[in-house]
């Protein structure tokens, strides 16, 4: 009988020491060229914004930041591109 009660005691004990609590999360890894940073929810590195008026391609319709539109004039009006290739395909009416 007390082989049994030091048997279960052993396989108790053993359980304790190898399951990991509840309250410890894994925190999301992001790889870069082998190496692994973590991320905690504070941590995380903030996007790039642009502020600022939003325009309209006048070849596409795409909206796109005033900071990186293409400008062009044609016939005194000034308009606004979203690309090189947007400005290129441009038909004038």
């Amino acid at each position: 009988m007390t082989t049994i009660i030091f048997i279960a005691v052993l396989i108790a004990i053993t359980y304790a020491l190898s399951s990991t609590p509840q309250t410890k999360k894994k925190k999301k890894t992001a790889s870069f060229g082998g190496r692994q940073k973590r991320w905690s929810s504070s941590t995380r590195p903030a996007l790039p914004v642009d502020k600022g008026q939003m325009l309209r391609c006048h070849n596409c319709g795409a909206f796109f930041p005033e900071s990186r539109a293409i400008r062009s004039q044609v016939h005194d009006l000034e308009l606004h591109f979203c690309s090189q290739n947007c400005k290129a395909h441009f038909k004038v009416q």
